[in-house]
C-alpha cells in the first residue's frame, strides 16, 4: 500500500494513532508491536511514520530482545 496516494493516507494515520495513543499509553506492548509490524509490512520502503523507530523501541520495551534488529524487513 502506497503512502504517497492520497486515498491510503487516512488508514496510515489511523493505525498510527491506533497504535502509539491508545495502544501503547495503556501498556499493551504486544498489541502495539504487532500493530506497528502491520503498519511497517505496508510500506516498508517508504517508512512514513518511523515505525521502524517504534518496533525496536517497543521490542526492547517488551522484552522481546531476539527481535531488535532488523535490516530490510521483518
Amino acid at each position: 500500500m502506497d503512502f504517497d496516494r492520497v486515498e491510503n493516507r487516512p488508514f496510515f494515520l489511523a493505525v498510527h494513532r491506533q497504535m502509539v495513543a491508545d495502544l501503547q499509553r495503556r501498556g499493551c506492548r504486544r498489541t502495539t508491536f504487532e500493530f506497528a509490524r502491520l503498519l511497517y509490512s505496508l510500506d516498508p520502503w517508504a517508512n512514513p511514520h518511523g515505525t521502524l523507530f517504534h518496533l525496536n523501541l517497543l521490542d526492547l520495551k517488551g522484552g522481546m530482545v531476539s527481535k531488535a534488529v532488523y535490516s530490510n524487513g521483518l
